[in-house]
C-alpha cells in the first residue's frame, strides 16, 4: 500500500529505523525535516543512477536517451511506488522543506538533458533537422491535405 508521506507515524518510522524517539527527534528535529532528508537521500539516489547511465555513452545523440532509459530503469524497479518528490510535493504548502525538496529535484531533472547533451546541444537539434517539405502536388497542382 502507498501511504502519503506525512500520514507515515512516527512509531512506524521509528520500528523501521531501528532506532528510539530522543535519537530520530534530535537528528531531525520534526516531521518536515525528517521528509526533507528521505527527499535528498532519494534525490542523490536517482541522480547518481540516472547519471551512472548517462555516462555509458559519449557522445550526445546516445547520452540524451540515456536520460529517459535511466529513469525508465528506476520506474521498471520491482519497488518502485510512485514518484517520492510528486507525493511528498502533493501533501505539502509551499515553502516547507518538503517543497524545497522537490523543487531541488525539478531542477536536477529540467537540466539533466542539459548535462547529458553537453553545451549547446539544443540548437544543434534544431540546426540538424531535415527541412520541412512542402505539401505534395496533385495532377491539378492543389496541395494535398
Amino acid at each position: 500500500m502507498i501511504r502519503p508521506v506525512h500520514t507515515v507515524g512516527i512509531d512506524r518510522v521509528i520500528g523501521q529505523a531501528g532506532v528510539a524517539k530522543a535519537s530520530l527527534c534530535n537528528t531531525f528535529g520534526s516531521e518536515d525535516e525528517l521528509v526533507r532528508a528521505y527527499l535528498q537521500a532519494r534525490l542523490a539516489s536517482v541522480t547518481q543512477r540516472i547519471t551512472q547511465t548517462v555516462e555509458r555513452y559519449d557522445t550526445p545523440r546516445e547520452r540524451l536517451p540515456a536520460v529517459f532509459d535511466g529513469k525508465g530503469a528506476l520506474f521498471a524497479q520491482p519497488s518502485y511506488r510512485g514518484c517520492a518528490f510528486a507525493r511528498a510535493s502533493a501533501e505539502s504548502h509551499p515553502g516547507d522543506p518538503a517543497e524545497q525538496a522537490t523543487e531541488a529535484y525539478r531542477h536536477w531533472g529540467t537540466h539533466a538533458p542539459d548535462r547529458a547533451g553537453g553545451a549547446g546541444w539544443r540548437a544543434r537539434a534544431r540546426s540538424s533537422r531535415p527541412p520541412t517539405a512542402a505539401p505534395a502536388q496533385t495532377a491539378a497542382g492543389n496541395p494535398r491535405g
